[in-house]
């Protein structure tokens, strides 16, 4: 039960302070002076989240401009193999058309 007690005493404890907060604002606002001292530490939390935010974007399109860079250069590599296996692949075939032109020769020069 003193937990429960506790836990509701903290509670009011943290209403009043909002409350008191809000009074303090508003007559500060009445008397036309700046805010708080509390509505200052946001505006600051405020900023540095907004940093943060910033700095964070910033580090993502890094990421990003450094991953599709790498992505061309794959590009690149595979492109150029691709290149070579086609070269590799069209002389094979020749060479091929060849060898069966010999082979076609030799067969029909054959007598039985």
């Amino acid at each position: 039960m003193k937990t429960k007690t506790a836990a509701t005493s903290a509670i009011a404890t943290a209403s009043k302070k909002k409350a008191a907060a809000a009074a303090a604002a508003a007559a500060a606002a009445a008397a036309g002076a700046s805010s708080s001292s509390d509505d200052s530490d946001s505006g600051v939390e405020s900023v540095t989240r907004a940093e943060r935010s910033r700095r964070t974007a910033r580090q993502g399109r890094q990421r990003k401009k450094q991953y599709i860079g790498e992505l061309e250069s794959k590009l690149m590599s595979m492109e150029t193999r691709d290149v070579t296996l086609r070269d590799e692949l069209e002389a094979a075939q020749r060479k091929l058309a060849t060898l069966q032109a010999q082979h076609t020769t030799l067969l029909g020069n054959r007598t039985f």
